[in-house]
C-alpha cells in the first residue's frame, strides 16, 4: 500500500493587534506587546503590532491616518492570510480598514474585535459589504451586556455630528447583519467582563487561544 500523502502545510497567517483609546506605546506590557509574543511563540505565525495614543476627545482627529497606516502595514503581507485583531477604538479602525476606497484589493481572513468601541449597524460599520463581496471572510466578536465603558460610550452617539461618538457594538451585539452571511459572524458573550477583561492574566491565554485556533 502506498503512503499516505503528507498533509498540506497549514496557510501561514499574519495577525496584526490595534489597540484601543488611553494606551501607551512605551508600555512594553501592553496587551498588544504580549499578544505578539504569544502569536508568534506559541503558534508560530507572523505578527505584528499597530499601537498609538489617543485621549477619549481627539481620537476621532486622526482615526483615517490611523487606518491608513495599518492598511500599509497589512500590504507587506499580500500573499498570506492576514487577521485584524482590534479592541476597543481598535476595532473601529479594525471596520474601517475594509471601506477605503483606495484599497479596493485589501482583504482579510478575519477580524477579531473585542469589546469594539464600534457602529453596531453591519450596514452602516460596512461589514456586510466586506462579507458579501469576498473581502472578508469571518467576523468573530467578544462582547460584554455590561461593559461599562461602551455603556458610558454610548451616550457620546448624542454627540455624533462634532465627531465625538463611539460606536457600541461591544455591548449591544451585532445589528441588522445580512442573514446570507450570518454563520459568518460570531459572537461570544462574557457578561461577566468588564473593558478589558479579555486580557487579564487570568483570561489572557484563553483569549489567545479563542484568536488564533480559529480563523
Amino acid at each position: 500500500m502506498p503512503p499516505s500523502p503528507a498533509p498540506a502545510p497549514a496557510r501561514p497567517r499574519f495577525y496584526l493587534f490595534i489597540n484601543g483609546i488611553l494606551t501607551s506605546p512605551e508600555d512594553r506590557h501592553s496587551w498588544t506587546d504580549r499578544a505578539v509574543t504569544w502569536t508568534e511563540s506559541h503558534y508560530g505565525h507572523l505578527a505584528d503590532r499597530y499601537e498609538y495614543f489617543s485621549d477619549a476627545l481627539t481620537r476621532r482627529l486622526f482615526q483615517e491616518a490611523r487606518v491608513r497606516d495599518c492598511a500599509a502595514r497589512l500590504r507587506q503581507y499580500a500573499n498570506i492570510d492576514r487577521i485584524v485583531v482590534g479592541h476597543s477604538n481598535g476595532a473601529d479602525i479594525a471596520c474601517r480598514l475594509l471601506c477605503l476606497e483606495k484599497e479596493p484589493s485589501l482583504e482579510l481572513a478575519a477580524l477579531h474585535l473585542l469589546a469594539p468601541a464600534a457602529e453596531a449597524d453591519f450596514e452602516k460599520n460596512g461589514l456586510n459589504h466586506a462579507l458579501l463581496t469576498g473581502r472578508l471572510g469571518q467576523v468573530h466578536l467578544y462582547c460584554s451586556r455590561n461593559d461599562a465603558a461602551l455603556r458610558l460610550a454610548q451616550f457620546t452617539q448624542l454627540f455624533s455630528f462634532l465627531g465625538l461618538g463611539y460606536g457600541s457594538l461591544g455591548r449591544t451585539g451585532p445589528q441588522n447583519v445580512d442573514p446570507r452571511i450570518a454563520d459568518r459572524v460570531t459572537v461570544t458573550w462574557r457578561d461577566d467582563f468588564g473593558h478589558s477583561t479579555w486580557f487579564a492574566p487570568a483570561e489572557f491565554a484563553k483569549t489567545m487561544a479563542s484568536i488564533v485556533e480559529t480563523v
